[in-house]
């Protein structure tokens, strides 16, 4: 019985195909009904009636045949394969009478329903886990959305309070320029009037120096025609009372007093006569050793002026002495009225207005100059403490402001020397407060120094020279390097205004010599 047996001729057609399909699988194996039987555990005599059809197998022999001529040849079942084998067997069951077929029957449907109910459970159980997973990711991002909800609320707020803080400053600068308008335009009109009266000032000068011109040109002929030169005068002298307006002008002329004190005599003494008593009474001339008479010398007439005016013929007609008289005080120390004055550009301005000529005056010494201010910019208070106890030495005015917009409004009324500006500040960083800084004409000129903590990239090293920074430290930084370097840039601001003051006092004596 362990060989393989023909087809049974009494078995259904459904039974002679089902057993004909698991013959020609069989044969597919190349071993015996006895061999095959004992690999699957099986009496070779079942084995051998499954495959002529005397009986019909359970669905269990024919899938581990399908599984075992797949593995032999290779290749996988193909559910084509195991579905029409599938209807042969049910077909083979449902046509057979016997009660056992029945009952095969039935193990086989329960135990499709079995498979049926595993499949449908782990089904079950793979899409309850797929609808936790997304519950769960739905609760995710209902959480995530609230929180970018508030994030974009505060955003919002932010934006809100930055716009807020933009108008605001938009306004102070809209006001401030429009205070600087009004101020050019007041200092225009200023500018424009100093300029007339300046020019009305010139006119008027020149106006009253002709007229110097023209009373004085007349007299001097007149003075000329009555005493010629090289000729004694013939005319008595006459006798003329000092008064008060003779004495201011005999003290404001510019010619040498006449060697005879008779030409002058006074019924009351003056302060020349006072000073110098009359040595002889006037006489005639003697002769010289040439045996011809001496020439009397001339008193030129000295045409009335108002008192306290300042000027000479000198002066008005600008002679060899160079407007010497426009200057020219009372005298002094018993020296003559109208008398030569040094008029050098290195004298004192003070000693060039309405003193005394020649007399001793002492320059006023000059006033210490201020301590150069320096302005410290940093949002952190523990920053600005570090650097003024840095630059404490230094000897400069130290100003500390926590913010570009602080820094702004100081430099609209202090000069400042030098600028310490930190680059991360909120609102307003250090690279947008050097820009507005470099915006203006009053404070371009002031040195920048970066300090920052913020990066080593080499991008942002030129980004605050482009800025229009002097220069660009790291911290940390070297405490004695920052003094060197203030105390640098502080001398030469130092030394710039020095040299302003001594070109502007220069100018002034200039004008005045």
């Amino acid at each position: 019985m362990g060989e393989l047996q023909p087809v049974t001729d009494g078995v259904s057609e459904q039974g002679r195909r089902l057993a004909e399909a698991l013959r020609e699988l069989f044969a597919g194996l190349g071993v015996s009904v006895r061999r095959y039987g004992a690999r699957r555990h099986r009496d070779p005599g079942t084995v051998s009636g499954y495959l002529s059809g005397r009986q019909i197998p359970p669905w269990e022999f024919v899938t581990d045949l399908v599984h075992d001529v797949a593995a032999h040849r290779g290749v996988a079942g193909t559910p084509t394969t195991l579905n029409l084998l599938r209807e042969l067997h049910r077909e083979a069951l449902r046509c057979s009478g016997s009660p056992l077929h029945a009952v095969q029957v039935l193990q086989d449907q329960l135990a499709d329903a079995d498979r049926d109910a595993r499949l449908a459970a782990q089904r079950e159980q793979v899409l309850t886990e797929a609808l936790l997973i997304r519950q769960h990711r739905i609760a995710d991002l209902e959480v995530r959305l609230r929180d970018t909800e508030a994030a974009w609320e505060r955003e919002r707020a932010e934006a809100r309070r930055e716009v807020m803080r933009r108008e605001t400053s938009y306004a102070e600068m809209e006001a401030e320029r429009a205070y600087l308008k009004a101020e050019v335009r007041r200092l225009t009109a200023d500018l424009t009037a100093a300029r007339e009266s300046h020019l009305l000032a010139e006119e008027r000068c020149a106006h009253l120096e002709r007229q110097l011109a023209a009373v004085e040109g007349p007299a001097a002929e007149r003075q000329a025609t009555e005493n010629p030169p090289g000729q004694p005068s013939t005319a008595p002298a006459r006798e003329r009372p000092a008064t008060p307006a003779g004495a201011e002008a005999a003290a404001e002329s510019p010619t040498e007093p006449s060697a005879h004190p008779s030409a002058h005599p006074s019924t009351e003494p003056s302060t020349e006569s006072a000073a110098e008593p009359t040595a002889e009474p006037a006489g005639p001339p003697s002769a010289d050793s040439s045996g011809e008479p001496p020439a009397e010398p001339s008193v030129p007439s000295v045409p009335a002026r108002r008192r306290g005016s300042g000027r000479t013929p000198a002066a008005a007609r600008g002679g060899a002495e160079g407007g010497a008289g426009l200057l020219a005080g009372p005298a002094a120390g018993g020296g003559v009225a109208g008398g030569p004055v040094d008029r050098s550009v290195d004298q004192p301005v003070d000693q060039l207005g309405g003193g005394a000529a020649g007399a001793p005056t002492t320059a006023e010494p000059e006033e210490e100059a201020a301590p150069a201010k320096v302005l410290l910019v940093d949002d952190r208070p523990e920053n600005l403490l570090a650097l003024e106890a840095i630059l404490e030495d230094v000897g400069v005015q130290l100003v500390s402001v926590s913010s570009g917009e602080e820094a702004l409004k100081a430099l609209l009324t202090e000069d400042f020397a030098l600028i310490l500006l930190d680059v991360q500040m909120p609102l307003m960083d250090g690279f947008e407060t050097a820009a507005y800084i470099q915006q203006r004409e009053r404070t371009r000129g002031i040195p920048l120094i970066f300090l920052t903590a913020s990066s080593h990239e080499p991008e942002q090293a030129v980004r605050g020279y482009e800025s229009g920074a002097a220069d660009y430290i790291l911290k940390p930084f070297d405490p004695y390097v920052l003094r060197a370097k203030v105390r640098a840039f502080v001398g030469s601001y130092q030394r710039h205004h020095a040299v302003g003051r001594a070109g502007g006092g220069h100018r002034v004596r200039e004008r005045l010599g």
